[in-house]
C-alpha cells in the first residue's frame, strides 16, 4: 500500500477523508470530541489546565447544593480527582456537561440558515483537518507520556513492602495488576517503546501507521482496565474510540487490500496547511509544532522525574527500620496490657515521613510518628478513638522489633516479626532458560 500524493483538489481530499454525509452529525462530533480533548486533559496538553482548574470548581460549587447532590445520587470523594482515579464522578460530569453543550451547538447549526453549499463545504473539511489533527496530537503525546512512565519505572513499580505482604486474597483487582507489571521492568519497556511509538501519529506521512500501533495498545489497555477494574475506563476507552476514528477514512482501503487483495492506497491524512496560503504562516505553525511536542515532552518527563524523587519519599530502604514487621498472635497478655489495639496487625515503616499500621481486616492506615534513633524511642500520634503510643524500642539479632512501654507499666516486652522483602520469592527469583524442576 502506498501513500496518495497530497496535492490533491478539496472535493477529492473531502471524499478521501470520509466526512459524514450528515453536516449536523459531524459538528455534534466536532464540538464533543475537542471539547472532550481540552476538558478530559490528563496533562496531555499543560498549558491547558487551567481548563480543568475552572471545571473543577465549577463541579464543587456544584455540589454544594442537596437537589443537584440527589441528582448525582452521591458527589465522591473531590479529592480524589488527579491521584489516578480517572472514573471519578467529576470526570463522568465533565462529558454529560460536553455532550449537552455539543448537542445545542449542533441544534444551533441545524437552525440557522446557510445559503453557499461551497462554502460549507469549504468548512467542513477545515473543521475535518482540525479534529483530525488535534485527535492525532491528543492521543500521540499521552501515549508518549504514559510510555515514559513506564521507562521511568513511576507507573509500575516494584511492588513494595505492603504488597509484598498482603495476602493474594486480599489484594485488589486494581493493587494485583500493579503488582504483576511492576514485578518484570524488561515488559515494563516493552509496553514503554510500543505506547512511545505513538510519536508516529506526530507526522501525516505516518499517522496512519501510528494509529494502528495505537489502537492496537489502546484495546490492550481498555481490556486490562475493564477487566481488572482499574479506575481509568473513561480514558482508554476514549482513546480506542479515537484512534478507532482516525482510522476510518482507511477502512475501505484496508479491506481491499488486505481481504480482496487488491491494489490501494492510503487516503492522506487531513492537513490544516491545505487551507493556508501564507508561507510565513505555514512556517510559524510549523516551528510551534516542533516546539509544542518538544515542551510538552519535557513537562511530563519533569513530572516523571519528581513523582520519582516523591516515590523515593514514601518507600525509602535507607530509612530507620525500614520493614514489615507482623505483631505476634500469641502476645494478647502484654497488648492489653499495653492497652494495644486487638485488630493491630502489623507496623509497615516506610521512611522517615511514612509510617502505617495495618489492622487485620486487610486495610492499611497512615499514622503519625516520632523515631528517636538516639533514645530508641518510638512515639506513634493516636486517632480518634485510639490510645497514643511511647515506645522504648531495640532490634533483635533476627531483625524483629521489640517493643516496651517507656512508663515501664507493661507485663513486658512485644516483639514483632520482621518480613524482609529482600527474601520474597518475587524479589530474589531470576528468569530460567533452562527449568531445573
Amino acid at each position: 500500500m502506498k501513500q496518495e500524493n497530497n496535492n490533491q483538489p478539496l472535493t477529492e481530499a473531502k471524499h478521501s477523508l470520509r466526512i459524514p454525509n450528515n453536516p449536523i452529525l459531524f459538528w455534534f462530533l466536532f464540538l464533543f470530541i475537542l471539547s472532550f480533548i481540552i476538558t478530559y486533559n490528563n496533562s496531555t496538553f499543560p498549558f491547558l489546565q487551567w481548563v480543568n482548574k475552572i471545571f473543577l470548581q465549577l463541579f464543587t460549587w456544584l455540589m454544594r447544593f442537596d437537589w443537584i447532590k440527589s441528582i448525582f445520587h452521591d458527589a465522591g470523594n473531590i479529592e480524589l480527582i488527579g491521584r489516578g482515579s480517572g472514573d471519578h464522578l467529576y470526570f463522568w460530569f465533565i462529558i454529560g456537561f460536553v455532550f449537552l453543550l455539543s448537542l445545542l451547538g449542533a441544534v444551533i447549526y441545524w437552525i440557522i440558515p446557510r445559503k453557499n453549499k461551497s462554502n460549507q463545504e469549504t468548512r467542513l473539511a477545515k473543521a475535518n483537518s482540525l479534529l483530525h489533527t488535534m485527535i492525532r496530537y491528543y492521543v500521540g503525546l499521552m501515549l508518549i507520556n504514559y510510555g515514559l512512565i513506564k521507562l521511568f519505572k513511576t507507573q509500575f513499580p516494584f511492588p513494595n513492602i505492603l504488597t509484598l505482604n498482603t495476602k493474594l486474597g486480599d489484594l485488589s483487582p486494581m493493587i494485583l495488576t500493579w503488582a504483576f507489571f511492576g514485578y518484570s521492568y524488561s515488559y515494563n519497556i516493552f509496553v514503554g517503546i510500543v505506547e512511545i511509538m505513538a510519536i508516529l501519529l506526530l507526522f501525516r506521512r505516518t499517522a496512519t501507521l501510528g494509529a494502528l500501533i495505537s489502537f492496537a495498545a489502546s484495546v490492550n489497555i481498555m481490556m486490562i482496565n475493564y477487566s481488572y477494574d482499574v479506575s481509568v475506563k473513561i480514558l482508554s476507552t476514549a482513546l480506542v474510540l479515537l484512534t478507532f476514528y482516525l482510522l476510518l477514512p482507511q477502512l475501505k482501503n484496508f479491506y481491499e487490500f488486505f481481504v480482496l487483495q487488491k491494489k490501494s492506497q492510503l487516503s492522506p491524512s487531513p492537513s490544516l496547511f491545505t487551507y493556508i496560503k501564507s508561507k510565513k504562516i505555514r512556517t510559524a505553525l510549523q516551528v510551534f509544532k516542533y516546539l509544542l511536542i518538544v515542551w510538552t515532552i519535557s513537562m511530563n518527563i519533569n513530572t516523571i522525574i519528581n513523582t520519582k524523587k516523591h516515590y523515593g519519599n514514601i518507600f525509602d530502604e535507607n530509612s530507620p527500620l525500614y520493614g514489615y514487621y507482623h505483631i505476634n498472635n500469641d502476645q494478647a497478655a502484654i497488648r492489653e496490657s499495653m492497652n494495644m489495639p486487638s485488630y493491630w496487625e502489623a507496623f509497615i515503616f516506610m521512611s522517615d515521613q511514612y509510617f502505617m499500621i495495618k489492622y487485620e481486616n486487610g486495610k492499611s492506615e497512615q499514622y503519625e510518628k516520632i523515631l528517636d534513633t538516639k533514645e530508641q524511642l518510638l512515639k506513634i500520634i493516636s486517632k480518634s478513638g485510639e490510645k497514643g503510643f511511647e515506645f522504648k524500642y531495640s532490634v533483635a539479632p533476627n531483625g524483629d522489633l521489640l517493643l516496651s512501654e517507656q512508663s515501664g507499666k507493661s507485663k513486658g516486652t512485644i516483639r514483632l516479626t520482621v518480613m524482609p522483602a529482600d527474601k520474597s520469592t518475587l524479589k530474589s527469583h531470576q528468569t530460567q532458560w533452562i527449568r531445573k524442576h
